[in-house]
């Protein structure tokens, strides 16, 4: 064996180039993020912060149009202002109004607080997420605060109530009706501190005039001072010396609110793990190496041994050895391997055994043949009847008989196991149909059917005739009722381009339930007067190799049913048998 070809050699080969190639991927990976992760890490915390900012001042916007129309266009509302508070369409509009604030409050989710205020009334109508009486108090005592924040541009104020910031935006329609937003600072800076890369890095809000919200003391204490150094740098981050020198700091204003989004993000943060991986790198090869080697044991151990005891069976399988049985190893898949290799040595045996009985089966076969091929009883029977019709002067009768039988009996001794045309085998059952007819006059009807472009398909001798006699000496000789016998060929139903079917039907008492339930297999009613289903069987198994079948059924309205399908064989055109043919 040249080693270069081992199976053995190339894996280890294959293993080392991998290993060489990642080693030297984790080496290059680590010098290179250590000088794009700060970059990078600038622009992803910029995106999440910019994208944060944007979709609130969406929000604001889509809030400050929706206050615009409703207290301008809403019937609902511009009802309330005119109608008594004691009237009944007052009471009406006031429920379906705070219905329809709680609604929109749900559905924009970002909101703490909607209200309505009617200066001609000096009334609130409020829908909140807190405590009703408490913000209906808190807006009353802010009522001139609220009035002087109206305006009609797209910038919301800010206001403290009970010491917590809110944005607030008030829009007055020509009739006096002020209709206000309130949307809380925290529970727009929240999303930005869930889910943070750690506690030292932290987002808060610096609001112009008022301070900031969010955050530790420290960043609040340096929060104008890192606002003013965005603003002024034209960027969005800068590094900063607030914790260290290079802290990163990240900021976004909003447009339509007087606040501005500050995120903090320490250096050590971004780099923390990067000098253990570095010293991991650096332990990878010489870790790997001691894997190596335990591997190469593994797979000797769980591949190569149970594949070379696997080699050896097979040459000495090759060498005749077929008593050669292989131990079962650990791994599943050699397990399989294992025990297909010794189900496959064990058939092997068997096959050549099996052989051997199949040749003593063709055997037995041909001598159940040639055994059934002359029934004497039948013979003599035939001679008595001749003997009988001379008697009563009967000689045309007489003269068919002698005729039908001499042809039964030159097809029975003249015929080997060749196969014959259908025509021949039908001629052999109308000679004897036609026989024992003359026998029963009258209790035996038959007919023959057959499909002339059938009749040149060739069958093994002897296939049909043992069915319609099986149906003569199990019914009608032990029966004193009249028997009705057909055969008929056609082209089978199910499979008309490939196989044609030989129906052999009676009226007779039908076959028993375990007939019925063999599938084809039984043999008879076991009485040793029959001719054997199973000599039949045998033979059409042997020529067509497994492509015929023998069905056993009952008939609608009584009696037995042999169905035979046979594969289609190219024969030559013949004579055609009448289509059908009635004694």
């Amino acid at each position: 064996m040249r080693p270069y070809r081992s199976l053995r050699l190339k894996l280890v080969l294959a293993i080392l180039l991998i290993f060489g190639c990642l080693v030297s991927f984790l080496f290059y990976n680590n010098r290179y993020a250590m000088n794009v992760i700060q970059s990078q890490a600038a622009d992803n915390y910029s995106f999440v912060l910019s994208s944060h900012v944007r979709e609130m001042d969406q929000f604001l916007d889509v809030t400050r149009v929706y206050m615009g129309r409703n207290a301008s266009d809403d019937s609902q509302i511009t009802m309330m202002a005119v109608r008594p508070s004691s009237s009944l369409d007052y009471h009406l509009a006031l429920h379906q109004t705070i219905r329809k604030l709680y609604s929109d409050l749900n559905y924009y989710s970002k909101l703490d607080t909607l209200f309505l205020y009617y200066e001609s009334r000096d009334e609130f109508i409020v829908a909140t997420l807190q405590n009703f009486q408490n913000r209906s108090d808190m807006l009353a005592a802010h009522k001139r605060e609220i009035v002087s924040a109206t305006s009609h541009n797209t910038k919301w104020s800010l206001m403290r109530l009970d010491g917590t910031p809110y944005l607030l935006k008030v829009i007055r329609s020509e009739a006096g009706i002020y209709m206000g937003a309130l949307v809380s600072v925290n529970r727009i800076l929240a999303p930005l501190n869930t889910g943070a890369v750690s506690d030292k890095a932290q987002t808060m809000v610096y609001l112009e005039g008022e301070g900031a919200v969010g955050g530790t003391p420290e960043m609040r204490k340096a929060a104008p001072a890192l606002a003013e150094k965005l603003e002024t740098s034209g960027k969005h981050y800068v590094q900063s010396g607030f914790r260290g020198s290079n802290d990163l700091v990240v900021g976004h204003s909003s447009s339509i609110a007087g606040m501005t989004f500050i995120t903090v993000i320490p250096q050590g943060i971004l780099l923390e793990n990067l000098p253990y991986f570095e010293r991991i790198i650096y332990a990878i090869p010489f870790v790997g190496l001691a894997l190596f080697v335990i591997y190469l044991f593994f797979i000797e151990r769980v591949l190569f041994i149970p594949m070379k005891r696997l080699m050896s069976g097979m040459r000495r399988v090759g060498q005749g050895l077929l008593d050669v049985r292989l131990a079962n190893s650990g791994s599943h898949e050699f397990s399989y391997l294992v025990d297909s290799f010794n189900g496959m040595v064990t058939q092997i045996k068997e096959l050549k055994i099996d052989i051997y009985e199949e040749q003593l089966r063709v055997q037995r076969a041909e001598l159940r043949h040639l055994q059934v091929q002359i029934n004497p009883h039948f013979f003599f029977n035939s001679l008595h009847i001749i003997n009988n019709l001379i008697r009563v002067k009967k000689d045309d009768l007489a003269e068919k008989m002698v005729r039908h039988l001499a042809s039964y009996f030159r097809f029975i001794t003249k015929t080997g196991s060749a196969p014959i045309p259908i025509r021949s085998e039908l001629d052999h059952i109308n000679d004897y149909l036609s026989i024992q007819k003359l026998m029963y006059p009258t209790r035996l009807e038959y007919a023959i059917e057959c499909e002339g472009e059938l009749s040149g398909q060739l069958i093994p001798p002897l296939t049909v005739q043992p069915f319609v006699e099986n149906t003569i000496v199990h019914v009608l000789m032990k029966r004193n009722d009249p028997l009705a016998v057909s055969v008929c060929v056609s082209r089978d139903p199910e499979r008309p381009g490939s196989h044609y079917t030989i129906a052999v039907e009676d009226n007779g008492p039908g076959f028993p339930e375990e007939a019925l339930q063999s599938g084809g297999a039984w043999n008879g009613p076991g009485d040793g007067e029959h001719v054997g289903i199973g000599n039949v069987r045998d033979r059409l198994r042997m020529f067509y190799q497994g492509g015929a079948s023998i069905r056993l059924e009952r008939r609608e309205g009584g009696g037995a049913r042999v169905l035979l399908s046979i594969p289609l064989t190219a024969a030559s055109e013949g004579s055609e048998l009448p289509k059908v043919s009635v004694m």
